[in-house]
């Protein structure tokens, strides 16, 4: 019969194929009365039963947007005299067994499936069955359920209306609670040869649907009749059929009649005295509620949701939607109601509060932990480190294209010294220029894989372009966004959730107008941003995260001494984590800025050649010699950078007085071992020291002599030492600094 019904396995490119879904399992092709293959959309209409059923307990799968439809079974029109009993029966596969065995039956996917409600909302009879039963005109339509719908309102809620809008009388056939099988394919599997005849006989002795009947009173009806199988059962299937019991009361509530006729059977099944059975049901009621109210949102989401992506987001205090521009918009909690009355048109369910109940569903369901921009990342939901981040806002892409781009072209490289004779390394400063950006944007587009880069630091005189190049170039190559990370970095906020939405972290001449403490600080916190995987997000008011950020940093200042004072200076952990380039002034301004709009024009040429400098910046090859293995190219310090950096060093008083202090020494003495107390003490009564004051304490001074034993030219010079002091009963060993000349 299988065969004949063309159901087969199905591995899961097959089943997507059919179904849309990428599942193992038995594909259920659908036919018309007739033979022909049923079409729902101009496509073959199948059903899966899955091998290994989903973890919210579904077993079948059905196209997105197909509907209920009727199967039925080959060999059914045989079956079909007029004046017949018409079963209907949940599942395809018990439809099958009933036809085998010569009972005409056709198959719905559930229970609700013959009177699903059309287009008004409303319950109509599905047109295949409403279409067989005005043609064939069968004397009864049987209503078969298994064996633990006795149990289930729902069902007699059903059978009702399925009495009501066929015309034809319904019977309900009824598999006792204790038969040796669920549904009608298990019993015929059980019975075997015996199965026609006793099946006839449960035919024969259905219980008759009275359309004036409520569903409580049906319901109730159908459990009376199982009373004696129910006592029969065995004690772990009797314990849950009196669970099963109490959520069946816990619907009932408002029926004083229904209630109590289930207060006599739990009594006399299950021995369960009264009061407690109230108190019991009372708490299965809640339960029950809560279920429903989840329901009805899930419903509402299902529909709301049906093309793919879910209308809402929440992360505990906001509602997130998908705007016309792809981001994701904040909406408050009456926003998102009026959202979802007017997407989903919710005010028509027929439930009280429909809007709740799918926001209630949306809170648990699409819950995030963070919402907001998140650099890198698309608009879109994502997860870091376990946790569900939805990313409001991405960044605008560029991708390259094929052209000529001579404006940007030539303002980078003479940006670089490409015009001026006297740049000596022009040439090499384009290469490490275009090699990192080329590195920054792929970093950006391959933003699951984490890539660290250096700090790009331009340094050159007044209006030469540096800025131009990190507003009109680098930003936009990075995605459009950007954030100014200095306040964070030189330790002026501890929050720094607005860096997150940007790509590029641009640091400019002001934000490096920073006393000698900052400057200390924005270098170790360039290290850690530069180095670490994982960086903090921490916005005011909201609990910090920790994320794994998608950016790359520049900073710009000019070259004169003052401003090159404020650079981060080098040193044996910083010194591979930043490239600095010298910037030259431009052959000729780029503009006339006498002219109205001649500013914004340039900046217009610019964007315009952008895709095609982009272009050529990804299909750039780095040359193996500027290949460095952790951040892709190698760093480099232009020579007259290093010379600005050391005028600037503002250890360099104090380093010119240790010098001028070692030049005093005898001229038999190499090293000397001190405390820095005692190194303070002679250098205060150094002359050239004294004077000019430049270690406020033994405390200071110590300060003084680590961050100097970390330069170039002092490692090997200034190390760490410990002496012994005291006489022959306190004698102890003290920390101390041990000074070599030159």
């Amino acid at each position: 019969m299988l065969a004949a019904a063309g159901v087969h396995h199905v591995e899961p490119d097959e089943a997507f194929a059919a179904v849309g879904y990428r599942e193992a399992g038995l594909l259920i092709p659908y036919r018309t009365i007739a033979g022909a293959a049923l079409e729902v959309s101009e496509r073959a209409f199948a059903r899966l039963r899955l091998t290994s059923p989903r973890p919210e307990g579904a077993k079948y799968l059905s196209p997105a947007k197909s509907g209920c439809q009727a199967y039925f079974p080959p060999g059914l029109r045989k079956l079909l005299p007029p004046g017949c009993v018409l079963g209907i029966v949940e599942g395809e596969f018990k439809a099958l067994a009933l036809v085998e065995a010569g009972f005409p039956c056709v198959g719905i996917g559930g229970i609700s499936s013959a009177c699903p409600r059309d287009a008004d909302g409303e319950p109509a009879l599905l047109p295949a069955l409403a279409r067989l039963i005005a043609e064939v005109r069968p004397v009864a339509l049987a209503f078969i359920g298994d064996a633990d719908t006795a149990l289930i309102p729902e069902f007699s809620r059903e059978a009702l209306k399925l009495a009501k809008l066929a015309d034809v009388p319904v019977k309900l056939p009824r598999i006792p609670f204790n038969a040796p099988g669920k549904g009608a394919d298990d019993l015929r599997e059980a019975w075997a040869e015996q199965f026609p005849a006793r099946w006839q006989r449960i035919l024969d002795v259905a219980e008759p649907v009275d359309v004036k009947m409520t569903p409580t009173r049906l319901a109730v009806r159908l459990l009376r009749r199982e009373t004696a199988a129910l006592e029969a059962l065995p004690i772990a299937q009797k314990d849950a059929a009196a669970d099963r019991l109490l959520k069946f009361a816990a619907g009932l509530v408002d029926a004083p009649l229904e209630q109590g006729a289930l207060e006599g059977i739990a009594a006399e099944v299950f021995g369960l005295k009264n009061k407690w059975f109230r108190e019991a049901v009372a708490q299965r009621k809640k339960e029950v509620d809560r279920e429903a109210e989840r329901a009805r949102g899930e419903a509402a989401l299902e529909a709301l949701g049906a093309d793919g992506e879910s209308p809402l987001f929440f992360d505990g205090v906001n509602y997130w939607r998908r705007e016309a521009d792809g981001a994701f918009g904040r909406l408050c909690r009456e926003d998102a109601r009026t959202h979802l009355n007017v997407a989903g048109d919710l005010s028509k369910r027929g439930d009280p509060s429909p809007c709740d109940a799918a926001l209630h569903s949306l809170q648990v369901r699409n819950r995030v932990d963070y919402a907001g921009p998140l650099c890198g990342r698309p608009a879109g939901l994502h997860e870091e480190n376990g946790v569900r981040v939805l990313a409001t806002k991405g960044p605008a892409w560029i991708e390259g294209k094929p052209g000529e781009a001579p404006t940007v072209t030539s303002f980078v490289a003479n940006l670089f010294g490409a015009a001026d004779p006297g740049a000596e390394h022009a040439e090499r400063q384009f290469a490490l220029f275009c090699a990192w950006l080329k590195l920054a944007r792929a970093a950006v587009r391959n933003f699951r894989h984490h890539r660290p880069g250096q700090v790009l630091a331009l340094v050159g005189p007044a209006n030469c372009g540096k800025t131009l190049l990190q507003v009109e170039v680098i930003t936009p190559a990075l995605g459009g966004r950007s954030a100014d990370p200095a306040l964070f970095l030189t330790g002026g906020t501890p929050f720094c959730a607005d860096l997150w939405g940007g790509e590029h972290l641009s640091i400019g001449d002001k934000a490096l107008d920073v006393e000698g403490r900052q400057r200390s600080t924005l270098r170790n916190e360039l290290k850690r941003i530069v180095a670490e995987a994982h960086f903090p997000l921490h916005a005011k008011g909201r609990d910090g995260r920790t994320f794994r950020p998608v950016w790359r940093i520049s900073l710009s200042t000019n070259s004169d001494p003052e401003s090159a004072s404020n650079l981060p200076a080098l040193d044996a952990s910083f010194a591979d984590k930043i490239i600095y380039l010298l910037c030259y002034a431009p052959p000729e301004p780029f503009f006339d800025e006498k002219v109205a709009g001649a500013r914004e024009a340039f900046a217009r040429k610019l964007r315009e050649e952008l895709p095609a400098f982009l272009a050529a910046i990804d299909a750039h090859e780095i040359p193996p010699e500027l290949c460095k293995a952790r951040f892709g190219v190698v760093e480099w310090h232009h020579p007259q950078i290093l010379e600005l950096l050391e005028e600037g060093d503002p250890l360099r008083p104090f380093e010119d007085a240790l010098e001028s202090w070692i030049s005093q020494w005898d001229s038999h003495v190499e090293e000397k071992t001190l405390s820095t107390r005692e190194l303070f003490e002679q250098l205060d009564n150094h002359a050239d020291v004294s004077r000019h004051k430049v270690s406020s304490g033994p405390k200071h001074l110590g300060h003084q002599l680590a961050k100097l034993a970390a330069k170039s030219g002092w490692a090997d010079r200034l190390t760490r030492a410990k002496k012994r002091v005291g006489g022959r009963i306190q004698n102890r060993p003290v920390a101390c600094w041990k000074i070599a000349r030159g």
